[in-house]
């Protein structure tokens, strides 16, 4: 999540893997959000609509006006006031361990709030928290989830259930409640999926079934809240070299290997991948940006 005062104000809800990400954002990048000039937003208006009984219906329309997160412009298109280097962290984690480890490594303030996206009621009150202490929120950052392994007639209920609710039920409870306070600054959610969102991976059916159900709602919520200003957007890496897969890598040295022969840049991911985009898609210049799930893949699902 995020918020712009003096400082840029990112409130992150971290997950999995994902941590990483949040310490590799390049601030400096960050900055930008309050360094652009006016731009298009939705406002509101009335068109008289049947909706086939015959009534009429509200209906909002596009038209010009400025997003409330920039910074205002005097006359002469000089910034009023003046952004400070670094950017402010809200950072949810199920682990505090996690947290006071990644606020440590942060050169800015980091407010750590735990949370786990499977219980409605603590990501209400992470958000509630991050407004809180920020006074608003101008990007939020959902990177929660979790993997089960195995073919599906084989599948525990208890794995199917877990990667189900965390990965699209959790990513559903955190736009839920930040997506009122984004309205206030029109700002932007940023969901990462996956690239299991939109082909077929072997042994990862409720992996690949909730990421595509993710890549679906990123898609909804862009036109929902599109009139309100806010732009939803996703990102999916392709296999990414994180905590979610450090054991499997130690375990087997071939493991990189063989997934990189697979990938037609050659490599696999970093969270510098993912994070430099996740910059990008934060500032203003991204603005017009909304409805897309941006793969970060190498070619892999060229």
């Amino acid at each position: 999540m995020v918020s712009l005062n003096e400082r840029v104000q990112i409130p992150f809800l971290g997950g999995h893997g994902w941590t990483d990400l949040i310490a590799e954002l390049p601030c400096p990048a960050l900055l930008d959000v309050a360094d652009s000039a006016a731009r298009f937003r939705p406002t509101r208006g009335i068109i008289p609509k049947a909706d086939g009984r015959g009534d009429d219906v509200e209906k909002p329309i596009r038209k010009e006006r400025v997003r409330r997160r920039s910074k205002p412009r005097d006359r002469e298109g000089n910034r009023r006031g003046v952004c400070r280097p670094g950017a402010n962290v809200a950072a949810v984690s199920r682990s505090s361990d996690d947290l006071e480890a990644l606020a440590a490594s942060l050169p800015t303030e980091c407010v750590p709030i735990e949370c786990d996206v499977r219980d409605d009621e603590t990501v209400e009150r992470a958000v509630t928290t991050a407004v809180n202490c920020f006074g608003a929120i101008d990007v939020a950052v959902n990177s929660a989830g979790t993997i089960a392994r195995g073919r599906l007639h084989e599948a525990d209920e208890t794995d199917l259930t877990m990667v189900l609710d965390v990965n699209l039920l959790g990513a559903l409870r955190v736009s839920k409640h930040v997506l009122p306070a984004l309205m206030e600054t029109e700002g932007t959610l940023l969901h990462v999926t996956s690239e299991a969102g939109s082909v077929g991976v072997p042994e990862l059916p409720s992996y690949c079934a909730s990421k595509g159900g993710l890549d679906a709602a990123v898609r909804q919520l862009a036109v929902n809240y599109g009139p309100d200003g806010v732009s939803v957007v996703a990102i999916a890496p392709g296999t990414t070299k994180t905590s979610m897969n450090e054991e499997v890598r130690a375990e087997d040295p071939s493991w990189v290997k063989d997934r990189a022969e697979n990938v037609p840049y050659g490599r696999l991911g970093t969270p510098e991948d993912v994070s430099d985009l996740a910059a990008f898609l934060a500032q203003d210049r991204s603005d017009y940006l909304t409805g897309e799930v941006i793969h970060v893949d190498g070619g892999s699902t060229a």
